[in-house]
């Protein structure tokens, strides 16, 4: 993973939403999230190795975070984006904030 990143920062491009325009992909961009910390020591160790700057955020209340829950509703939904389930945790999240009566409607 560690590789991986040092691979795409600076020559991958993104589209920055704040200024409207593509970018080389920087550090900062790139995020690493786990559901256990059983082996997190050794991705900790790989960034280091490869010069690569880290922020550890979290702690066994990380994944009860709103926002965090949202991301992994959000990124359950791109894994399987013809599920009727996810689709529907999606739009009833904090990005969409659809009514369960407006997706009662859609349905």
């Amino acid at each position: 993973m560690a590789r991986k990143i040092r691979q795409l920062v600076g020559h991958f491009e993104i589209y920055d939403i704040r200024s409207e325009t593509w970018r080389k992909t920087r550090f900062r961009d790139c995020a690493l999230l786990f559901r256990v910390k059983t082996h997190i020591e050794r991705y900790l160790v790989a960034l280091t190795d490869l010069g690569i700057p880290y922020v550890f955020l979290g702690g066994k209340d990380f994944f009860a975070r709103p926002d965090v829950h949202t991301l992994i509703t959000a990124l359950h939904w791109i894994a399987h984006p013809t599920s009727p389930f996810h689709t529907a945790a999606v739009l009833r999240s904090a990005l969409f904030a659809v009514s369960d009566q407006t997706l009662f409607m859609l349905s």
